[in-house]
């Protein structure tokens, strides 16, 4: 997951010279329901969790600078909400072990469902953005 969450800014620097941050952002989402689905499906494969997890990493890799940059794109970023972004970010992400680490012994597949719902909920969210700025702007 590490090598993949690597290569994937240098790959999608390249891709970003010829596609809108839309479709990046889009193929990410992709790659992280693949990945989700992998990991779900091959629970008890080793193989499948490497590959579920490489794809997961990839997916992840530009997610961050994709959807700073359509938000800068479309509204104006000033450093007292780019400041509260960077803030809420690190608390879910502090917050997350907290909340699931009870049930991890007796249901390890609950990080694979909160990642897979949480994937749903990012593209559900961009979605109703996106056709909001189509529609309304």
């Amino acid at each position: 997951m590490s090598a993949a969450y690597a290569v994937g800014p240098l790959v999608t620097a390249f891709v970003s010279l010829k596609l809108r941050v839309e479709i990046i952002l889009s193929y990410h989402f992709a790659l992280l329901l693949l990945g989700v689905g992998i990991l779900l499906f091959g629970q008890n494969d080793r193989g499948a969790l490497y590959a579920g997890s490489a794809v997961l990493g990839l997916g992840y890799s530009a997610c961050i600078p994709s959807i700073n940059a359509f938000i800068n794109e479309h509204f104006k970023l000033t450093n007292s909400v780019s400041a509260v972004y960077s803030f809420a970010s690190g608390i879910a992400a502090m917050a997350t072990p907290l909340i699931i680490s009870p049930f991890l012994q007796d249901h390890p597949a609950i990080l694979i469902f909160l990642t897979g719902s949480l994937v749903l909920i990012s593209l559900g969210l961009f979605t109703v953005l996106r056709l909001w700025l189509i529609f309304f702007k």
